[in-house]
């Protein structure tokens, strides 16, 4: 018998775990579409106050993410306030469900997203 294939949620919790944001390495929550993931995430900047991450990512194999389509499209970002964080997690989550009939052409999903965040 072949080993049993894990979800994208739980390979992004495994590699999420390894990986960590080095600013915000304390995952909030996530969301994930396709083969895409929308992280929240925590922690502290150097005068000890909550910094508060949204990144995209994009699974590239098997137990492998990369963040370059949230880093090329710009909507990757960093806030000081848990609801502006939220509102944007969100907004993201929203840009990539609409723009998900592009994800196999990057540079198009990339353009759509930045359209839409």
């Amino acid at each position: 018998m072949g080993a049993v294939k894990m979800s994208i949620r739980d390979e992004f919790r495994t590699w999420q775990k390894n990986h960590p944001n080095f600013v915000t390495p304390d995952l909030l929550e996530f969301k994930t579409i396709g083969k895409h993931v929308v992280e929240l995430s925590e922690g502290e900047g150097l005068a000890r106050e909550k910094i508060y991450g949204v990144t995209l990512l994009s699974r590239e194999k098997e137990n492998d993410f990369s963040t370059r389509v949230g880093y090329m499209s710009g909507v990757s970002s960093a806030f000081f306030e848990l609801n502006k964080a939220k509102s944007h997690f969100n907004k993201v989550i929203d840009a990539v469900q609409k723009c998900r009939l592009y994800e196999k052409e990057e540079d198009k999903f990339i353009d759509c997203l930045k359209k839409y965040v």
